[in-house]
């Protein structure tokens, strides 16, 4: 027996439902279509505790979820609470134009073939065309779950599923294991990275934690806002940025600044969930570029994520390790590699196909979509 507790905040035409049901141990999609219509009205045993304690990346959250919720995004909070694999899945939900709606999964477990069952049998339910899946799964654990990563597409348990074009995370990333000492953790570092260190010290940068300072967002903000423009990507606006700061700051997110002679040179957003810190948002600033403010800046971070019992840190995205050196992303992932971290890759973003028609024609329009906007982001 599966108990299985759904609650789908502001989709299809904003309605809230919540379920708690016991699904049999059934592979007939029809019976558990019935079984999904039966229990309506039950009522819900799950709660943030709870929740917190099935998931393992802030992404997934309850406090995530929240943050979606009061940015407009419609969310579903899908748990299996008394299956053999206890776990939970957020998804947020995003209309495709003429084509319906896709559900994104991020940073998730991977489900198994049951609990894949349920979650394709209540999205189809729901109208969804498409459930994009980008697990935190790193390459060498899809044998385990048997996920064929040599064809493009590929059918489990009668689902069909396709290595997508269009993806929300980085594949790659550089992790740090904060077990390690803070002599250890040095000595991994590139030489130019702990000369950096060193350089901005001696220069008179000054890091704070200005989480609980009032001009705190303001001035991170300010920062990121003018790297999102230098670098011409599209950035969160300052709204949504105050939303999250309002749910999560001081709780799930800190802000770190790094000042010289007084000006906020760098600053970046730190996620806290269980044992891990990530690296999420940053901004710095063009001018006094020779201090090397940020290198000191991401010392100091994860000097504290240590400090405060994480036992890993997240660089939150990388290029792969054999890459063009003409990248834009190419200074990031060289100021990131200089920590010293793992480089990690996680398997391809994986798309449930819930109406084959649509998906194709999704699939199909997409790299014509990403064209148009580099173009814009150019002009």
């Amino acid at each position: 027996m599966v108990s299985v507790w759904i609650e789908g905040v502001g989709f299809s035409f904003a309605r809230i439902t919540v379920r708690m049901m016991t699904v049999p141990a059934i592979n007939s999609t029809a019976a558990i279509l019935t079984i999904l219509r039966m229990s309506m009205h039950s009522t819900p045993t799950i709660d943030k505790k709870t929740w917190n304690s099935l998931v393992h990346h802030p992404m997934q959250s309850w406090e995530w979820g929240e943050v979606k919720k009061r940015v407009g995004t419609p969310i579903v909070r899908y748990a299996y609470v008394e299956d053999e694999n206890p776990t939970a899945f957020l998804m947020t939900m995003h209309p495709v134009p003429l084509l319906g709606v896709m559900a994104y999964c991020g940073r998730s477990a991977w489900p198994t073939n049951k609990q894949a069952q349920g979650i394709y049998t209540y999205l189809r339910e729901k109208g969804c065309m498409m459930a994009k899946f980008e697990p935190a799964l790193v390459t060498e654990e899809a044998g385990k779950y048997q996920i064929p990563l040599l064809n493009r597409s590929f059918t489990i348990d009668h689902i069909r599923y396709t290595q997508s074009r269009s993806t929300i995370f980085a594949p790659h990333t550089f992790t740090l294991n904060l077990a390690f000492t803070k002599e250890e953790l040095l000595s991994h570092m590139k030489s130019k990275t702990r000369y950096n260190i060193g350089l901005a010290t001696r220069k008179g940068v000054v890091v704070r934690d200005t989480t609980e300072e009032p001009k705190s967002l303001e001035e991170f903000f300010d920062l990121y806002r003018q790297t999102s423009t230098r670098q011409r990507y599209f950035g969160r606006n300052r709204d949504y940025m105050k939303t999250l700061w309002d749910e999560l700051g001081g709780t799930m997110a800190r802000i770190y600044t790094a000042y010289y002679q007084g000006m906020p040179l760098s600053s970046y957003m730190i996620f806290y969930f269980k044992q891990g810190a990530y690296y999420v948002y940053g901004g710095s600033s063009a001018q006094h570029k020779e201090v090397m403010a940020s290198n000191l800046l991401m010392w100091e971070a994860i000097l504290d994520a240590k400090k405060r019992g994480c036992t890993e840190f997240d660089m939150w995205g990388a290029l792969p390790l054999q890459h063009n050196p003409h990248n834009p992303w190419a200074g990031f992932h060289r100021f990131k590699e200089g920590f010293g971290g793992r480089h990690r890759t996680f398997i391809p973003a994986l798309d449930m196909v819930l109406d084959p028609f649509k998906y194709w024609l999704f699939d199909v329009g997409w790299p014509i979509r990403n064209a148009l906007l580099g173009i814009t982001s150019r002009l």
